[in-house]
């Protein structure tokens, strides 16, 4: 009997195009924000970088990617379900990658197959991946008082605009949980009822987070603070890598607001809008002659790297024989 192709080979060309379309949009991205922004001052001003702010940025970077996949493996112990180090690698940072295909076409049932090999039943691997969501958001009402701080930048237009279009996302996600919660029944019969019961699977294993796993689901919402923090800081040591001292809570509240807004943004990979908005965003803090060096920059550390690492990761599993990319 021969074995079936992954979610990634028989997506192969879907995500070859949507890389593709990725590709052009951040590079034009990135150019015009460069164009409109160097010039004679920014050249001159590489005098005052401090490479060595590069490499602590990078640790920072490194840092917050073991927590994110600790977090991944500590949610797996709430259900009694250990997640290999390689599961949580290519589930985190494969789905970065895969987020260059709108509306989590491959990406999720990427992430579904990543962790149902590890031995993880659909319901299991479906709860790690509500879980992470949920965790996101429940962490928001610890970081508003420090969002409060910058009541001038909460005014601004581009921010109020944002704040509402990521509430709505979220308000309508919190909808849909709760009508989960509440499916009836009578879907257990007839042609939902495969759904049905993958579906059934997903709310036990939800209830076992809430119930016997409470207290690795307590230790992963601290790994989630603690992980979210630590990314909303790489952008103050990039400031200071290009001889910048910004206000420390300024540029914590901007990637707050930027990493919410990004997570709901349907362009591949968020590609034009996240440079557009760090354009907004960044330039209350950021001199105009280094503001797209920044952009650039700060792109690179809080989304394409992830990405690129995903990249190589995905490579591997898309071109491997199938023979070794179906094991359970």
């Amino acid at each position: 009997m021969k074995n079936k192709p992954t979610i990634l080979q028989s997506k192969r060309n879907l995500i070859i195009r949507w890389f593709r379309i990725f590709l052009v949009v951040t590079v034009l991205s990135i150019i015009g924000v460069l164009i409109f922004t160097t010039g004679r001052d920014t050249l001159q001003a590489f005098r005052n970088f401090a490479p060595l702010y590069f490499l602590l940025a990078l640790l920072v970077t490194a840092m917050f990617y073991y927590f994110e996949l600790l977090r991944i493996q500590v949610l797996g112990h709430a259900m009694g379900k250990p997640i290999s180090l390689r599961a949580a690698s290519e589930f985190y940072f494969g789905g970065c990658f895969l987020t260059v295909v709108p509306t989590g076409v491959v990406g999720v049932p990427f992430q579904l197959y990543v962790l149902h090999r590890d031995g993880l039943n659909l319901g299991e691997a479906g709860n790690i991946i509500i879980m992470r969501a949920i965790l996101n958001v429940l962490i928001l009402p610890l970081l508003v008082p420090i969002i409060l701080l910058e009541r001038e930048l909460l005014r601004g237009r581009f921010v109020v605009r944002a704040g509402s279009y990521v509430g709505i996302i979220v308000l309508l996600l919190v909808i849909l949980f709760i009508a989960f919660f509440f499916m009836p029944k009578r879907w257990a019969r007839g042609k939902f009822s495969r759904v049905y019961n993958e579906l059934q699977k997903l709310r036990v294993a939800i209830k076992e987070t809430f119930t016997h796993g409470k207290l690795f689901f307590l230790l992963s919402f601290g790994i989630t603070l603690l992980a979210r923090c630590v990314f909303f800081t790489i952008p103050y040591v990039l400031f200071k890598g290009l001889g910048i001292d910004p206000p420390f809570v300024t540029t914590f509240v901007i990637q707050i607001i930027l990493a919410y807004l990004l997570l709901f943004i349907p362009t591949p990979g968020s590609s034009g809008v996240a440079e557009a908005g760090g354009f907004g965003l960044w330039r209350f803090i950021c001199p105009a002659h280094l503001l797209g060096l920044y952009v650039v920059i700060w792109r690179f550390y809080t989304g394409l790297l992830a990405m690129i690492i995903g990249g190589i990761l995905i490579l591997r599993l898309l071109y491997q024989p199938k023979s070794d990319s179906t094991r359970s």
